[in-house]
């Protein structure tokens, strides 16, 4: 054979292996967005002279619960739990159902924690005992629902929990086509532990992660990191299914949502935005054909890879709001050190900050952000 027919082969193989990716068996339906240039954020230290705690003896502590001397967290990237006390590790608790993604953890009675897997769904986790079951499975249908990526979670009460559902369309393995399609299937819902009564609260939200029953137990915060906002859904009262924005148009990609010891709302921001150095993924917002080309081609490992280097900017910030909505003030790492924060917990005394890919959780004493 000569090389001209050789060159033929390859030529016609790449054709045929172009095609047969772009005849994928995915359905991909990319929206546009048109995002608002990032406000401009006015700068201070107040997370730089965090405390680190557990450098490399922990991964990506995302959701953290404190309770006097004692932290408890789930690794977002390897699912295991973990119970600290006077800041050392005292207990690791593997995952039973393999690898897993730990978003958001909360206390549901005196024993038990319930967890929002992304992976495997809503656990509920004894730290004492260390036994840890399913609540909700990834995958399973409940009343025509079927949940997919659980990311963050509330409690109403003992026996009823609300959490979000990141992507209806996508589970974890596919969550770079989630980002790329930048389509509003997102969901949060009510769930009756008793009864085994699952019921839809809102829907059509972009990427919907954290998650705050706010102080009058009327209404709930969600935060929309694929729209770079924070709805507000009233749950109960005369304005009872009503929705609204609470805050638009952020300096960032909000993660976890918590209450503050003194009544106030914290964000963590997973992810900083900048009127200056806009993102490639929010500049190619506005073509989703252009993305659309790049899920038929790029594996979607790259395309995960790709939208957390758009968190890359060494920068970290958490926003603090009044329950109107208001922003009192931001707390800033302009040094990097503390950044990527993904959740944060108010003791009273000390914030603890989380990160979906750190390897350590940032301490500070709120005396020295007063």
């Amino acid at each position: 054979m000569t090389q001209l027919t050789y060159g033929k082969i390859i030529t016609i193989g790449l054709i045929g292996l172009v095609f047969g990716m772009y005849l994928s068996s995915y359905n991909f339906e990319p929206q546009i967005f048109i995002w608002d240039v990032a406000p401009e954020l006015t700068s201070n230290d107040a997370l730089k002279d965090a405390k680190i705690l557990l450098k490399s003896k922990i991964s990506a502590p995302e959701s953290v619960v404190v309770e006097k001397n004692v932290i408890y967290t789930g690794s977002a990237s390897d699912g295991n739990f973990f119970k600290i006390v006077d800041e050392q590790i005292e207990k690791t608790i593997n995952n039973p159902f393999g690898s897993g993604a730990i978003f958001g953890l909360r206390r549901l009675n005196k024993t038990d924690f319930v967890a929002a897997d992304m992976i495997n769904g809503i656990l509920v986790v004894n730290f004492e005992t260390g036994n840890i079951r399913h609540l909700i499975p990834s995958g399973k249908e409940i009343h025509n629902f079927k949940i997919s990526m659980t990311n963050d979670i509330d409690i109403i009460d003992e026996d009823t929990i609300i959490f979000t559902d990141t992507c209806s369309k996508w589970d974890f393995s596919k969550l770079g086509y989630c980002f790329f399609e930048h389509i509003p299937n997102g969901r949060v819902f009510k769930y009756q532990i008793s009864t085994n009564k699952l019921e839809l609260l809102i829907d059509e939200l972009y990427f919907p992660n954290g998650l705050q029953i706010l102080p009058d137990r009327k209404s709930i915060l969600i935060g929309e990191l694929w729209a770079a906002r924070i709805t507000q859904l009233y749950i109960e009262g005369p304005k009872k299914n009503e929705r609204k924005i609470f805050a638009d148009n952020l300096p960032g990609f909000s993660d976890n949502i918590r209450l503050s010891t003194h009544g106030t709302i914290y964000v963590a921001m997973a992810g900083v935005r900048q009127p200056t150095a806009t993102s490639y993924l929010e500049t190619i917002g506005n073509f989703p054909a252009i993305r659309k080309v790049f899920m038929q081609f790029l594996p979607e490992i790259f395309l995960k890879i790709w939208v957390f280097l758009q968190y890359s900017i060494q920068h970290g910030l958490v926003l603090e709001y009044d329950t109107n909505g208001i922003l009192i003030r931001t707390l800033q790492d302009p040094t990097g050190v503390v950044n990527r924060i993904s959740h944060v917990a108010d003791d009273g005394e000390f914030l603890y900050l989380g990160s979906y890919i750190n390897d350590f959780i940032a301490k500070i004493p709120k005396k020295n952000i007063a």
